[in-house]
């Protein structure tokens, strides 16, 4: 016996034109949206890497300074040094540990200083001499009292250096904001040094 409308259980009736399930085929192909913030990043990612791998490539020393970080201290870039003396320290120091990124800071901020000075701020990037550098300076010491101009801004510095110590040179200095920096130093040595 046939159901009525009224008894029969309520069945979905699924419209079966051919615009809909097409449509819905379509729909169900598209490849899901992505967020306009993905290829940006992506991009950004990339350019930082190949920046990374460059610095790798021309000093790795360089790279491992800035990633690097022992407990207790900081990968904070220290501009200029409390007293003459303390550039003198930076420098021996630079020498004797092979850690460049420090001389970065020691040039004057106002760019008055000469090549030579600038030549070894620039140590900090630049590998060329760098073993030179560190054989001449690691036993540097001041000779003798470090004189002040009358005003106090400026310095001048008699010290040591070469492996024995034998070689006498004076670099001046200038006091910016309570910091002090290299205004002109030596010539650097080279191989007959």
């Amino acid at each position: 016996q046939p159901l009525s409308a009224a008894s029969s259980p309520e069945q979905p009736v699924a419209d079966s034109s051919p615009d809909t399930t097409m449509e819905a085929a379509v729909q169900s192909r598209q490849p899901p949206r992505r967020p306009k913030w993905i290829v940006p990043a992506v991009l950004l990612i990339l350019v930082l890497g190949a920046v990374l791998f460059a610095l790798a490539v021309r000093d790795p020393d360089l790279l491992s300074a800035l990633f690097s970080s022992s407990p207790g201290t900081s990968n904070e870039l220290t501009y200029g040094a409390d007293t003459p003396q303390g550039v003198l320290d930076t420098i021996v120091e630079v020498a004797e540990t092979g850690d460049f990124i420090p001389l970065y800071g020691l040039c004057d901020p106002l760019a008055e200083h000469d090549e030579n000075a600038a030549y070894v701020c620039a140590l900090a990037t630049a590998t060329d001499k760098r073993r030179l550098f560190r054989r001449a300076f690691a036993a540097s010491e001041v000779v003798g009292e470090i004189v002040y101009s009358t005003d106090g801004q400026q310095a001048e510095m008699t010290f040591s250096h070469g492996p024995a110590g034998g070689i006498i040179k004076t670099a001046k200095l200038v006091q910016r904001d309570g910091r002090w920096y290299l205004l002109t130093w030596p010539p650097l040595p080279d191989d007959t040094d």
